[in-house]
């Protein structure tokens, strides 16, 4: 579970939330001006989140790739019909 704090309480806690993060495993939504504006978390949780967008992408080429029937266009053919 995230908690939450403001820009300008970050700014005077950075040290202090980075090691809540790091070493506490901590998620801190952070706000400005009463906006969830980015959220600190924790390097295996970045690590997870990258591979999962890496996973999903090879899932989108694969397929991609069965829907590909081989028609291609040049680059000069592509700028010309613009």
């Amino acid at each position: 579970m995230a908690h939450s704090i403001t820009l300008a309480e970050l700014r005077k806690q950075l040290g202090t939330t980075i090691n809540e993060v790091a070493y506490g495993s901590e998620r801190v939504l952070v706000s400005r001006n009463g906006k969830d504006v980015a959220m600190i978390i924790p390097m295996e949780d970045a690590q997870m989140l990258e591979a999962y967008e890496s996973y999903l992408d090879e899932q989108a080429l694969e397929e991609a790739r069965k829907h590909d029937d081989g028609y291609r266009v040049s680059l000069e053919e592509f700028l010309d019909n613009e």
